[in-house]
């Protein structure tokens, strides 16, 4: 038994490396868009197209700490019933 723990505790540690990298690409993607809507005139980002770019960005960003607070939830959660065996 205490093997098999050892080896979730492995697995739990590489999902939180993964999460960590996911989570720093996002944010470099995010940093990426926002220079780039940064750059483009006043007139290209109150068009249409500025406003759909921006209503992207938001939706992205909303992707990305949604997506940190789940996996992080699942981890707590993991790590808390390790801790109960």
């Amino acid at each position: 038994m205490k093997a098999q723990l050892k080896e979730v505790q492995k697995l739990l540690d590489k999902m939180t490396f993964l999460k960590e990298q996911i989570a720093e690409e996002l944010q470099s993607l995010m940093e990426t868009r926002i220079e780039h809507f940064d750059e483009k005139s006043e007139k290209w980002q109150e068009s249409e197209k500025g406003y759909e770019f921006q209503e992207k960005t938001d939706e992205m960003e909303n992707f990305a700490d949604e997506f940190d607070t789940n996996i992080d939830d699942a981890i707590r959660e993991l790590e808390d019933q390790i801790e109960n065996f």
